[in-house]
């Protein structure tokens, strides 16, 4: 039983070496070189260990906190101006009034481009009315809605698969 644990191992080393035979040589020095530098680290002293510092005298401590002299958080001249901030004063779109300019908001989420339109902010309002804002999180914990099923309904057919399923929450759909 031995002497085929032995033989066993003696072909996997024989299998190592024939293997670099087959292999690059460029990529046989690029392993040798890594190794030799693994080696060199492990075996240099550190230059510093936590044990060599040497303590600071109690006058070197208060020197160097009666020397010490912290820099503002907040720029001097920052707080005489008063901030000026943005105020948006029209309808989020693709273009909004920020401080009385139009300026192309670069920052909307309407990837769809379906702010503005009216039918669209119809079918908001009516959705709102019967349903309120949402379930907040996962349907198992807070109830499946008819539009739920809906949703998975015409999702499956679309698809053209028997069933489909839609979460309420992006981290369920990863997990």
């Amino acid at each position: 039983m031995e002497l085929l644990e032995w033989s066993s191992f003696a072909t996997r080393i024989g299998d190592v070496f024939h293997s670099y035979y087959e292999i690059p040589f460029y990529h046989l020095l690029v392993e040798i070189a890594l190794i030799l530098f693994i080696i060199k680290i492990l075996m240099s002293k550190s230059t510093a260990s936590p044990g060599d510092e040497s303590p600071l005298t109690e006058p070197e401590i208060e020197k160097l906190i009666a020397e010490w002299n912290p820099e503002p958080l907040v720029p001097k001249d920052a707080l005489e101006k008063e901030p000026v901030v943005p105020v948006v004063e029209s309808k989020v779109g693709k273009y909004v009034t920020i401080n009385g300019s139009e300026c192309l908001n670069l920052a909307t989420m309407n990837f769809l481009g379906m702010i503005g339109k009216q039918e669209i902010e119809e079918a908001a309002v009516a959705s709102v009315q019967k349903y309120g804002v949402g379930a907040c999180g996962p349907r198992g914990f807070y109830g499946t809605i008819d539009v739920h099923l809906l949703l998975e309904e015409k999702l499956a057919q679309f698809m053209e698969v028997e069933e489909a399923i839609i979460y309420s929450y992006g981290f369920s759909t990863v997990a």
